[in-house]
């Protein structure tokens, strides 16, 4: 992501989203001054645990909604979003958002989890990520993203979704996600009965006693 985002030094960025900051730590050296924002209070005070403990100094933490930003028009040179986006239920006002913070000529950066441009396997994958995680709301394909960042008046300037993949296994996903018995030995059964097509596109395989398999991830720049 930063690579593609070329920062010159002088930018201020918004990372969407956050977590416990990762992504807003890794630009941190390569911008102006990062804000980092969460819908979750506890997340953004894990984020500022870290940051003490890094010393990082130019990023400020601050709780909000992906769908409804609550900064003013054009104040952002660049805005980023990481593993997050299939959460948001209001996906267009999203978009929405981030054009409207986005300074003329600002980038917005995405990375999610997607599917290959398959209706069937996204079905699939949806299906057994909302059975694992009911706040999980659409792995979009990579065209549904394409379409709905154009709608909102960015330009894709680049875009791939073979470039990086997130390598899982079951017993992790499950433990993280804390399933319920019942909800793992559901997940088995599906990862056991994937069609053949399913099981390529997601690699997977059983290797000691634990199923292993990948999402591929897509990239996004685009530019307001």
């Amino acid at each position: 992501m930063v690579s593609w985002a070329e920062p010159k030094g002088d930018e201020t960025l918004l990372d969407v989203a956050t977590g416990t900051g990762f992504t807003a730590f890794a630009f941190a050296p390569h911008v102006s001054n990062v804000v980092a924002m969460d819908i979750t209070p506890e997340m953004i005070d894990q984020a500022k645990i870290i940051a003490r403990g890094q010393k990082i100094a130019n990023v400020s933490f601050q709780v909000g909604e992906a769908e409804k930003l609550p900064f003013k028009d054009n104040t952002f040179n660049i805005v980023t979003c990481r593993i997050a986006a299939h959460h948001f239920v209001g996906i267009v006002c999203f978009l929405s958002e981030v054009q409207r913070v986005l300074v003329p000529g600002g980038i917005f950066l995405l990375v999610d989890s997607c599917s290959p441009e398959d209706r069937e396997i996204n079905r699939w994958h949806n299906h057994i990520e909302k059975l694992r995680d009911p706040s999980h709301v659409t792995n979009y394909l990579p065209s549904a993203w394409k379409g709905m960042i154009e709608k909102s008046g960015m330009a894709i300037e680049k875009i791939d979704a073979d470039l990086c993949r997130t390598y899982l296994s079951f017993s992790d996903w499950t433990r993280t996600a804390g399933c319920t018995e019942e909800v793992k030995g559901e997940l088995l059964i599906l990862f056991r009965s994937a069609p053949r097509n399913v099981m390529d596109a997601f690699q997977v395989y059983e290797e000691n006693e634990d199923i292993h398999f990948s999402w591929p991830l897509v990239l996004i720049k685009a530019r307001k």
